[in-house]
């Protein structure tokens, strides 16, 4: 990453919204039946929109075009899939958080060609929600009902960083220049700077239900927005301040 990093500038959200004039109805292109049961996630392949790698419940995969399953694979142990697969930018690469016999928790690394494991990272406590690439594909982030976030160079193979929060971490990612990673506990996010390990913004979502959380967060262009959703139905949008650590309200 840059040996310098600049925290996104200050953005005030529009006050109003106007809807489209007039939106085309959605086509399906395609169904495409796999040999899998329960699907657990999907994540489109980098090297075009044509392929798209699903994961189902138990942590196999298949290896999908628009109108078939290419290429199925299955892991060696009784597994469960405890969060969404991710690729790697590169498309060689899949991460699957698993959970090995009732007790191991993995994020699992599969060689997509050869259909192999490549590596287990086998250093939560507790099942893994959510794992993200960065751009550059040099690290891994991941989050994790034990109560930690975690971040791998793939270099080597080793965690770089371990983040413990006061609850189970539900969702973690890194924006589109790998300078910041976002991630959830509860009703609360915290957005880092990446190379200086440093909290840049804490951002809390108004619940409208007591134990409402996050479910799912995302960065807008350029890292200027952080939008968020919880499992009570809600979508929250953040603009992101500048050298702030404070408390910020929901645009």
């Amino acid at each position: 990453p840059p040996t310098s990093v600049s925290p996104p500038t200050s953005v005030s959200p529009p006050t109003s919204v106007s809807p489209p004039t007039s939106v085309s109805p959605l086509t399906r292109v395609s169904k495409v039946r796999t040999k899998l049961g329960r699907l657990a996630g999907a994540a489109a392949h980098p090297a075009g929109a044509e392929y798209v790698v699903v994961g189902a419940a138990d942590g196999s995969w298949s290896f999908c075009s628009l109108t078939e399953a290419l290429a199925t694979a299955t892991p060696p142990e009784t597994n469960e899939a405890t969060g969404p697969v991710q690729l790697h930018p590169d498309g060689l690469l899949l991460a699957s958080p698993t959970t090995e016999k009732g007790t191991k928790h993995l994020v699992r690394m599969w060689d997509v060609k050869g259909r192999t494991i490549a590596h287990d990272f086998d250093v939560h406590e507790g099942p893994v929600d959510a794992v993200s690439f960065s751009e550059n594909g040099y690290y891994m982030a991941s989050s994790s009902q034990d109560g930690t976030v975690r971040v791998f160079d793939l270099r080597k193979l080793a965690q770089l960083q371990k983040i413990d929060l006061p609850g189970p971490a539900s969702r973690v990612a890194f924006d589109f220049s790998g300078k910041y990673l976002a991630y959830a506990f509860g009703r609360t996010l915290k957005v880092d700077a990446v190379k200086e390990k440093e909290t840049l913004a804490t951002l809390e979502v108004d619940a409208q239900q007591q134990k409402e959380a996050i479910s799912g967060i995302a960065f807008g262009p350029d890292s200027r927005y952080l939008a968020a959703t919880t499992d009570a139905g809600s979508l929250v949008v953040f603009a992101l301040p500048k050298n702030t650590t404070a408390t910020v309200a929901p645009g």
